[in-house]
């Protein structure tokens, strides 16, 4: 029965209601995957809350969705608690620079060395990218090291 509430409130054409229904279930692990994903696509008042930390969705899910949805989805994303170090990667490819720093100033975001190494070469003129990663501990020596050499 909840689950058809569920479903018949996330096809409700006021989009208050569907922000309502996104902010009170993001925290069910056991959301009917059809729903979770029409919450995930919605518009940025809807699915940004949802995105920024339901737990229903597996890593490759996330990747999927990360790759399609919008910059301010992207940036909740980015925001996850223990974000996979895949889904790190899809935002890398395809975010802008908030979306970037928005992973950078997440400490449980696993960030592996060639993601801030592309980080850094998609946004080489951007100063404040590279100072975020060495005020975050992130920056690998490898990296400082040739920093410092040049």
């Amino acid at each position: 029965m909840a689950e058809a509430v569920a479903r018949r409130l996330a096809e409700d054409v006021v989009e208050l209601v569907r922000r309502a229904l996104a902010v009170s279930v993001r925290a069910s692990r056991r959301l009917p995957k059809d729903v979770a994903l029409r919450l995930a696509y919605d518009v940025d008042e809807v699915a940004v809350p949802f995105l920024e930390v339901t737990e229903v969705f597996s890593g490759p899910e996330l990747s999927r969705i990360a790759r399609a949805v919008s910059h301010a989805a992207r940036c909740a994303i980015a925001r996850r608690s223990g974000l996979p170090a895949a889904v790190a990667r899809d935002l890398v490819d395809r975010g802008d620079l908030p979306v970037l720093q928005a992973l950078v100033a997440n400490e449980t975001a696993r960030l592996e060395e060639n993601v801030i190494v592309e980080m850094l070469q998609r946004f080489k003129t951007d100063k404040s990218l590279l100072e975020q990663l060495a005020e975050a501990g992130v920056l690998p020596s490898s990296i400082a090291r040739d920093l410092i050499v040049r």
